[in-house]
């Protein structure tokens, strides 16, 4: 009985973390948003501890491993409109992060472009 309790609360954790906790639908696919976010200034610390909190699980420490192994860390150096984007909007394989704000999403991206 234990085990199945202890299984069942690690995929709950797994699942809220790979969630996000958007409020937002990201209808726009972050077209709106992506010229603000791109002016802003990037804080690498603060995108440190937001990728570590909302997306190392499924992208790995490094932006390039995990579950997700897409290598997000040159994908964010290479083209910022559509990471800003891929952020707010998710994929069928990502969940929206669009309750982010501008602000966040900079530092996110702008840690991930400190990784490549």
């Amino acid at each position: 009985m234990m085990k199945i309790v202890a299984s069942s609360l690690s995929l709950s954790l797994l699942v809220v973390a790979c969630s996000g906790t958007s409020t937002g639908t990201g209808t726009d696919g972050g077209a709106a948003r992506a010229p603000t976010i791109a002016k802003l200034t990037p804080n690498t610390a603060a995108g440190k501890t937001l990728y570590t909190d909302k997306c190392s699980i499924c992208h790995g420490n490094d932006g390039k491993s995990g579950s997700a192994a897409r290598n997000v860390a040159e994908i964010a150096a290479n083209s910022q409109t559509r990471s800003i984007e891929q952020v707010i909007s998710g994929s069928s394989e990502m969940p929206s992060f669009a309750n982010m704000t501008d602000q966040q999403i900079a530092d996110v991206l702008g840690y991930l472009k400190s990784l490549k």
